[in-house]
């Protein structure tokens, strides 16, 4: 991994930190989330610990600095895939594949758990976050998309023999 990146789950009891990357993304780059800095910043200590709770939540740290942020669920719309959600790498360590190192984890997490494929979006201004999307073996699809000016993307997962 880049720089000695080391990418860590959080849990329940982790958040503070959960909180803390995630309000500094929606101030960093609030038209890339379907949440809002002001919805996030009022949510009590129950609704942060058991945010990603029934998924995966990750977070990147460099020298025990956090500085990165992903999660991985499977919503109901999905029918058993995984999406990834929330992605976000502190403009510090933008183009050192921080990113990519999320990714992979989420991507690992939904192969563990059989899913068929991961999904995701993302804003469709956004070139660097597509160039990673591309790199990890996504693909766009013509599916709708939550955001508006969004573009939805798919890997595919190799289902694992019994």
């Amino acid at each position: 991994m880049p720089f000695d990146i080391e990418i860590r789950e959080l849990g329940r009891d982790d958040w503070r930190l959960k909180k803390e990357l995630r309000l500094a993304a929606l101030i960093d780059s609030p038209a890339s989330f379907m949440g809002s800095y002001s919805n996030a910043a009022v949510r009590d200590e129950n609704a942060w610990r058991d945010w990603m709770s029934s998924g995966i939540a990750l977070a990147a740290f460099d020298a025990g600095s956090a500085i990165g942020l992903a999660g991985g669920h499977r919503p109901p719309h999905l029918a058993g895939h995984a999406e990834v959600v929330s992605m976000w790498v502190a403009p510090t360590h933008r183009g050192r594949r921080v990113a990519g190192a999320l990714l992979d984890r989420i991507v690992a997490w939904a192969a563990a758990n059989d899913d068929p494929g991961v999904y995701l979006e993302f804003v469709a201004t956004n070139d660097a976050a597509r160039a990673t999307y591309e790199r990890h073996g996504f693909v766009a699809t013509d599916e709708p998309a939550g955001m508006a000016n969004a573009v939805v993307m798919r890997r595919a997962l190799a289902r694992q023999a019994v």
